[in-house]
């Protein structure tokens, strides 16, 4: 009888520990599956830039450009990567290059002049003169404002 006690009771503290592990495994993809989306810089020039967050950690940016009057013949370049997060703080990589932003639910639309936030990101630190997206804030699509 003591050995099936002993069992028993040795037992719980590892099914506690791996229930624990699926925990904290799932709040982790919970976390990466609702920062996943689309998000776009809001501009009047002749640019737009998209950076897609896709399951995994790939990432994809199209940088488009065209002539002014002439959206309908832009240009476009997309680079792939790779992202992660760690809570609201994603890491982008790619061609060598890092950039990382913050994520904020009610990002200021103050550089737009519109009053108010919507969800999205904002560098938080010095971005390479090399960086496509730089220090431009993304807004999560789809977003209403800007229309």
């Amino acid at each position: 009888m003591k050995n099936k006690k002993l069992c028993l009771s040795s037992a719980v503290p590892l099914v506690i520990f791996f229930v624990g592990v699926f925990f904290l495994a799932s709040c982790g993809k919970t976390a990466q599956a609702f920062l996943e989306g689309s998000y776009a810089g809001v501009s009047e020039s002749e640019w737009n830039v998209t950076l897609t967050l896709k399951k995994g950690g790939v990432a994809e940016i199209i940088m488009s450009t065209w002539a002014p009057g002439e959206y309908e013949k832009r240009e476009s370049d997309k680079t792939t990567g790779r992202w992660s997060a760690k809570g609201n703080i994603v890491t982008l990589e790619y061609k060598g290059i890092t950039e990382t932003f913050i994520y904020d639910d009610n990002l200021s639309l103050a550089e737009l002049g519109f009053k108010g936030g919507a969800p999205g990101l904002k560098q938080i630190r010095a971005a390479d003169e090399k960086a496509i997206i730089g220090y431009y804030s993304l807004w999560k699509l789809p977003h209403k404002f800007g229309n």
